[in-house]
């Protein structure tokens, strides 16, 4: 819909506490105003506007899920009930299409989603039976080309969807369409010059910035200029020919597309930060120098800066070579994206261990800025190592270290607990951590380190957990043992991704503390502490592979030690330092996987006190209470590096593609 002099953007509805106000911004002075407060308190609704009347559906109704239906006239602004859909339902999309309204899917009373779609006849203000729709999927994006209604991408019963379905109002047939170049959902769609915009979203593990365009000639998706910042549950409307894309709780920032230089920019901030909302242009009754009654306004000319971090890298990039606005569009013109979601799995040919990548990821460009400010995946040379966990100090901080420079920085990142007995893990170029926040927990927590924010991350883990041990393999996560919320030690193995979580093989012996080094698809189990009255370390080697789901015992150690570090190096495994029934130790074992031996390494200095270890471009990166040490194989020495502060145990190494550079 295109704007007149008078039209301004109405955003309405949401999950949030501010769900049942209706704020009113004006594209033309970017000022926002309270256009009207729901006092009925409906949340989780949906809802869509015919000229002056804004019709909702569903929702939240004092905790209950409704069917109620609203008539809101945004003239008199009064509000009246309008009758009742055939099944409650809340969070559905709405539609107008052909004179009839269309509300589709949601979630019942019992919050399970619903397959089912209401049609409403306007005029003779009569519903139809609900019908099945033929996909079982929500939290999709919905737009309207001509006659046909296109449903884009959301939850399948797997997790997040690519697929693409059409629903015809004139034959009343549902079909299927090509499917997008990315699996998404919490999108926003738009119809512009017949063609549609899918924007933002989230895959199964990251926030996207990714937009493609349908054309329905040709049936074809194609990605287009990515937005100003990754965007998850946004809102988006067309104004002047131009997108308009409103942000979300945790980015209130406004990005427009021009459709001159198709470039994203930030134009300004939202009054109330929402998610899973509806935005609709209108012609209200601004008068028509657009002024507005300035007591209920925020001024939104102070906050067209760049609202995010992302934003303020762009700037400061530019600033430092001297670019002027043209110089920019032009780069950003030349910048693209690849989007072909491409999962590979491959050995690192420093340690033989199995990593894992998305392709899709590893050069994204966060900001639709130079490749060269991104931090991570810009530069695969330039690699952090954050140091994590096992705080006895009372400090939690989080370090990084630049294996490069060979200098470890400090304070990366105040986490906002003390974390103990956690395991963690670089997941999709996130770093997830599994369980015991000093006490056993089933939950997932996944660290962003762009934005440095944490969040509870879904699936969580199946069974509670601390002092438990973690390991990647073909894009999933294994997650071993530990100690239950009774102190109970466990045998149980999850296998856990952002689309599933199921319980593998267990392991043969209950311990805790042990080493856990992956060689290929083969997981090793290493040493660690054994349940009985006193507590004993052990020496138990088992290999667990993942293609055939078996356990394996293998030749033991000739040490038994708890709480020491595994490393995988040319095609063997170090086992390093730890504990045992003495004190600290200062042994280095090497174990063959191909003849099921170990030999004795060069022994650590007796203040090394290793704790955690990384393998990288051929050495050995050790850490210890406070010293760290590096290990070069083909000499069979050590060179000490920069200490550490702080004194740490249980602690957990990560090496991570990131470019430490613009955090110092």
């Amino acid at each position: 819909m295109n704007s007149s002099k008078n039209n301004s953007i109405l955003l309405v509805g949401g999950v949030d506490d501010n769900a049942s106000e209706i704020d009113e911004f004006n594209p033309k002075n970017r000022k926002w105003s309270l256009f009207y407060n729901i006092a009925k308190k409906i949340r989780e609704f949906s809802c869509v506007l015919i000229e002056h009347k804004l019709y909702l559906f569903g929702g939240m109704f004092e905790k209950e899920v409704t069917d109620s239906v609203w008539l809101l006239d945004l003239n008199s602004k009064e509000l009246k009930p309008l009758g009742s859909m055939q099944k409650a339902r809340a969070n559905s999309k709405a539609v107008v299409c052909n004179k009839r309204i269309f509300v589709i899917g949601g979630v019942d009373s019992q919050a399970q989603p619903l397959y089912t779609m209401e049609e409403y006849d306007i005029e003779e203000d009569t519903w139809k039976t609900p019908v099945n729709i033929n996909f079982k999927r929500y939290n999709y994006a919905v737009a309207v080309i001509e006659s046909k209604i296109y449903i884009i991408g959301g939850d399948d019963e797997g997790g997040a969807s690519k697929d693409v379905n059409v629903y015809c109002t004139v034959s009343n047939k549902f079909g299927e369409l090509n499917a997008m170049t990315v699996d998404r959902r919490d999108l926003t769609a738009v119809p512009l010059n017949n063609c549609i915009y899918a924007i933002g979203g989230r895959d199964d593990t990251l926030v996207l910035d990714a937009v493609e365009k349908y054309n329905p000639c040709n049936n074809n998706w194609e990605n287009v200029e990515i937005l100003a910042a990754p965007r998850e549950s946004p809102c988006a409307v067309i104004y002047n020919s131009r997108i308009i894309c409103f942000g979300n709780k945790e980015s209130d920032a406004i990005f427009e597309l021009c459709s001159i230089n198709k470039v994203w920019t930030t134009v300004g901030k939202m009054k109330n930060a929402r998610r899973r909302y509806m935005a609709f242009v209108w012609e209200n009754s601004l008068n028509s120098d657009g002024k507005q009654d300035q007591t209920a306004n925020c001024d939104m000319e102070s906050s067209s800066k760049a609202s995010s971090d992302h934003n303020q890298v762009i700037k400061e990039k530019l600033k430092n070579s001297n670019l002027d606005r043209d110089q920019t569009l032009s780069q950003n013109e030349n910048v693209k994206s690849k989007r072909v979601k491409t999962t590979h799995n491959v050995v690192d040919a420093d340690s033989g261990a199995s990593c894992s990548f998305d392709k899709e990821n590893l050069n994204t460009n966060l900001s639709n800025q130079n490749p060269q400010s991104n931090p991570i995946g810009s530069n695969l040379e330039e690699k952090t190592v954050f140091i994590l966990g096992g705080f006895e100090t009372g400090d939690n901080s989080m370090d990084a270290y630049n294996p490069i420079s060979k200098k470890i920085y400090l304070k990366f990142l105040d986490l906002p607990k003390i974390f103990n007995g956690f395991a963690s893990v670089v997941y999709n170029k996130k770093l997830l951590i599994f369980g015991g926040f000093n006490s056993a927990t089933d939950q997932v927590q996944c660290l962003d380190l762009v934005t440095k924010q944490l969040t509870y991350y879904k699936p969580s883990l199946l069974e509670a957990r601390k002092f438990t041990r973690v390991a990647v393999v073909d894009n999933h996560v294994y997650v071993l043992g530990g100690l239950d919320s009774e102190e109970r030690e466990l045998l149980t193995v999850e296998r856990w991704s952002p689309n599933e979580r199921n319980f593998v093989s267990s392991m043969l012996s209950k311990r805790i503390h042990s080493a856990v080094v992956v060689c290929g698809d083969k997981i090793y189990v290493i040493g660690g502490t054994i349940p009985c009255e006193d507590y004993e370390f052990t020496n138990v080697v088992e290999m667990y592979c993942t293609k055939t789901d078996k356990w394996t015992r293998l030749n033991e150690m000739n040490s038994c030690r708890s709480g020491l570090s595994g490393v995988a190096l040319n095609n063997k495994i170090y086992a390093i330092g730890g504990r045992t029934d003495v004190g600290n130790s200062e042994l280095v074992e090497i174990f063959d996987p191909v003849s099921d031996t170990w030999t004795t390494g060069k022994e650590l200095s007796k203040e090394a006190k290793v704790r955690c270890a990384i393998a990288y471009k051929k050495k050995i990166i050790c850490f210890g209470n406070h010293s760290s040490l590096e290990y070069d194989p083909n000499r069979n020495y050590y060179d000490e590096l920069n200490d550490l502060k702080i004194s740490r145990v249980n602690c957990n190494a990560i090496l991570v593609d990131f470019d430490l550079s613009n955090y110092i």
